[in-house]
């Protein structure tokens, strides 16, 4: 089965990546020669980090995205993120791609195991899929196999965010064995997804957005 390393990395070398990845996100999103010339050197810098930690860092990423003037934002990554990355685990997942993850329940915690292109494990694989609406604006759709509410938390990173850092957003529970949709009317350029957990039934169905820590 077709599967993806999560990039937990240690100490240094992790702060490296997450430093890198967060950066070339940033320069991405910004405009102009400088910019682009600033992505290239960290396209650079990440792509010797996931050689040497032998990491499952995306190749070719294309993004696409229509902007609010109506322009379109088109840029194609020779090297970007892992899709799983972190300790704890968090998922960074652009627009345009439908993640798989298999999961493996602890408690009230649910523990990312790997992402796979097949769905051998249907009882216990998560389905996001990230994509720009015409009348929606950007939408995230994500499906519960689990037979209790499942939670995580959000944080989007804005195509043109003149603070240029990850920002919290709300997110909603989704109920046992269906589907949540969320949307926003942003132009967002990656969203990250991480704090994956159970709730009780009281609270499936109260959305709310989590603290911005250091690293999500």
């Amino acid at each position: 089965m077709p599967v993806a390393r999560i990039a937990t990395g240690a100490g240094r070398q992790r702060d490296s990546l997450v430093a890198l990845g967060f950066a070339l996100m940033l320069a991405a999103c910004s405009s102009g020669k400088a910019a682009r010339s600033g992505a290239t050197i960290r396209s650079e810098g990440l792509r010797r980090v996931c050689e040497q930690e032998k990491l499952e860092c995306r190749r070719n990423a294309r993004v696409v995205l229509r902007r609010k003037d109506g322009t379109t934002y088109d840029q194609t990554f020779d090297w970007f993120q892992p899709i799983l990355q972190g300790d704890p685990v968090w998922l960074n997942i652009l627009p345009g791609e439908t993640i798989h993850l298999e999961m493996e329940p602890e408690g009230n915690a649910l523990r990312p195991r790997r992402i796979v292109t097949e769905l051998r494990a249907p009882e216990r694989t998560v389905t996001f899929q990230f994509s720009q609406d015409a009348k929606l604006g950007m939408l995230l759709t994500v499906n519960n196999p689990f037979s209790r509410p499942l939670k995580y938390d959000l944080f989007m990173l804005l195509l043109e965010d003149r603070e240029e850092k990850p920002r919290s957003t709300s997110s909603c529970p989704v109920v046992p064995h269906l589907q949540v949709y969320e949307s926003w009317p942003d132009v967002i350029f990656t969203l990250t997804v991480t704090n994956f957990r159970f709730v009780e039934e009281a609270a499936a169905h109260t959305c709310d957005a989590a603290q911005l820590r250091e690293r999500p």
